[in-house]
């Protein structure tokens, strides 16, 4: 039996700390798994204008997650094109300014994403994450961007059906297609490097959105004052949609 390893539950209230736990967990080598996912590259970069619309079309498919989108997502953007009710969630498409700007948005994350050199605890790479998924909250906003405010259920969602989507992309190229093939091979250790990824970028979000007890019993002994914990819907969904995944995947 290996030696057990201490954490400090206080040392994940920093970044660096926390994604070092989290690579050593999910077992997410930075040599060799951030370089599988880069890999990913030249096969999705053609298809990221497909990809962008296929993940709005999915999101504006539910009055709860479009209505999200409703308010102007820039500062220096027209709240509403002329003749849209701002109330209105089934009049957004693909085409409103606010949707666009969130695809902008979007399709920076996946180029970082795909082109980043330095997945080690310490790189700044997190640091972007880590910052996106305080945007999320609605708690940060600056003069070019208005705050916008989505309910991690949606996120965790979110990620669940993308790695989905990205599954059957990998999965359906040709093993001779691509530099070096497309082996079954590589397709696996492709997917289980973008899985463990995935479960990193959500806890990214998750820890702006849940309260971690441990911490919360820290504070406490130091004179702070107890708040009601945030329900933890999302981690159930995007568990139950992961899971689902990896069953399909499994039996396919």
């Amino acid at each position: 039996m290996s030696k057990i390893q201490h954490i400090n539950p206080s040392s994940l209230s920093h970044l660096p700390s926390r994604i070092h736990y989290l690579h050593s967990f999910l077992a997410f080598n930075p040599s060799t798994d951030g370089p599988l996912i880069t890999s990913l590259k030249p096969l999705l970069a053609p298809l990221l204008p497909t990809l962008l619309d296929a993940v709005y079309t999915q999101l504006l498919s539910y009055d709860i997650t479009a209505r999200s989108f409703l308010p102007s997502q820039a500062a220096n953007t027209p709240s509403q094109e002329p003749g849209i009710d701002e109330k209105d969630v089934g009049a957004l498409n693909l085409n409103h300014a606010n949707i666009k700007h969130r695809k902008d948005f979007l399709r920076e994350y996946l180029i970082r994403l795909l082109s980043n050199q330095d997945w080690s605890p310490q790189s700044r790479f997190w640091e972007y994450l880590d910052n996106v998924g305080v945007v999320h909250t609605g708690r940060k906003h600056t003069a070019k961007k208005n705050s916008l405010r989505v309910e991690y259920v949606h996120i965790a969602l979110l990620l669940g059906w993308l790695q989905d989507a990205l599954v059957g992309v990998v999965m359906s190229v040709k093993e001779d297609e691509g530099d070096g093939g497309w082996t079954m091979e590589r397709k696996i250790e492709v997917l289980r490097a973008l899985g463990k990824f995935l479960w990193v970028q959500n806890d990214v979000f998750a820890r702006h959105y849940c309260e971690d007890w441990d911490l919360m019993r820290e504070e406490k002994g130091r004179g702070w004052l107890e708040r009601p914990a945030v329900k933890m819907a999302g981690l159930a969904a995007v568990g139950f949609v992961t899971g689902a995944t990896a069953v399909a995947f499994l039996l396919a």
